[in-house]
């Protein structure tokens, strides 16, 4: 017992950092009283664009704009921020509305897609973004948690047995005051001394990242102008972490996360809704290292190729650059696409689907 309390006072001064470090940094705004997110999503909704704020809770935030619509967009996209540079000017003038959210899982897809169909309202055509990191277990990523009753719901929809989440009102937001990857982002944001400043903006070319009023990411000025060596740098950088980005303790894909992917694509099938799967390449460089240290990468791309095959379903992309015919200069870091990459890979493929 004593040497439980030793540790426990020694960890002490720690925790009081971090939780300070999180609180009084708040990237994400999650304890700001501004409700930043009612904010951006009104701007969204007015088809506005906006800059200045990189960090909040994108979840409630794509909640919002979809209880706003009154007729669904014909073509909508599901994914992380490595489909995020898919943009409405791609599909001429069909409507489209990009639903990224940083570190996307199943779990994000099921509820936003059961936002949909709650309204009554749904799209022609799904644009999935499938990171491996979808059937892994262990990926780390909690953040669905936002929209936990979204997801249950639209689970028992697809036939699936719902998630046990924490039911502590603002469990999620709290959490996030002793965590190390919160601790991380905020403590990037101070040593920046960066501000957070909602603006509007028209330009299309900003200083800062832009979200546009389709969901889609502009990017900042210093993400356009990187050279092939730096963006060739940032991409060993990032496939050198331990672990490299949600693939820690990436063993196997994992059954039930197959089994509920099997669910969620059938269900839209079911639905007349035709989706269609992306799998955005790495970077060479990043993909050489990734590759080596997590084979099952390889095992979560054959996966897709066959479901897609056995299903009928169109599927466009590799983590491989060289299956994709991809290369260096598509990139602006490890495992992030310029729009030119989705420019020669989907506008045909959509319009050839889009219904008569």
């Amino acid at each position: 017992m004593k040497k439980f309390f030793l540790k426990f006072f020694l960890l002490l001064p720690l925790s009081v950092i971090i939780i300070g470090t999180n609180y009084y940094t708040d990237p994400a705004n999650l304890f700001s009283n501004s409700k930043i997110e009612n904010k951006i999503s009104k701007l969204i909704i007015a088809h506005k664009n906006f800059s200045g704020i990189d960090s909040f809770d994108e979840r409630i935030m794509q909640k919002n704009i979809i209880n706003s619509f009154e007729e669904s967009p014909k073509i909508i996209s599901l994914g992380s921020s490595r489909i995020m540079q898919i943009e409405s000017n791609l599909f001429s003038d069909n409507t489209f509305f990009n639903h990224f959210v940083s570190g996307a899982s199943l779990e994000d897809f099921i509820a936003i897609m059961g936002m949909y169909f709650d309204k009554g309202i749904k799209p022609e055509i799904v644009i999935i973004g499938l990171d491996p990191w979808l059937l892994n277990k262990n990926n780390g990523q909690t953040r669905w948690i936002s929209l936990k009753e979204e997801y249950n719901n639209g689970l028992l929809r697809l036939g699936g047995k719902a998630k046990f989440t924490f039911n502590f009102p603002g469990w999620n937001k709290w959490s996030q005051l002793i965590s190390l990857a919160y601790f991380q982002e905020s403590f990037t944001y101070l040593i920046k001394r960066k501000k957070k400043m909602l603006e509007t903006t028209d330009k299309p070319n900003e200083t800062s990242s832009v979200i546009r009023f389709d969901g889609s990411r502009g990017l900042s000025k210093i993400e356009r102008e990187r050279t092939s060596e730096e963006v060739s740098k940032m991409a060993n950088e990032y496939a050198s972490e331990e672990p490299v980005y949600s693939l820690g303790d990436f063993n196997e894909l994992d059954q039930e996360l197959k089994t509920n992917f099997n669910l969620f694509i059938l269900f839209l099938v079911g639905q007349n809704v035709k989706p269609i799967f992306v799998l955005a390449p790495y970077h060479p460089k990043a993909y050489k290292k990734i590759i080596k240290k997590y084979a099952v990468v390889a095992e979560a791309e054959a996966f897709y190729k066959k479901y897609a095959f056995d299903n009928g379903i169109d599927l466009v992309g590799s983590y491989n650059p060289d299956i994709s015919n991809t290369d260096c200069s598509l990139f602006y870091d490890g495992m992030h696409l310029k729009v030119d990459f989705y420019r020669t890979i989907l506008p045909d493929l959509i319009l050839k689907n889009l219904k008569k």
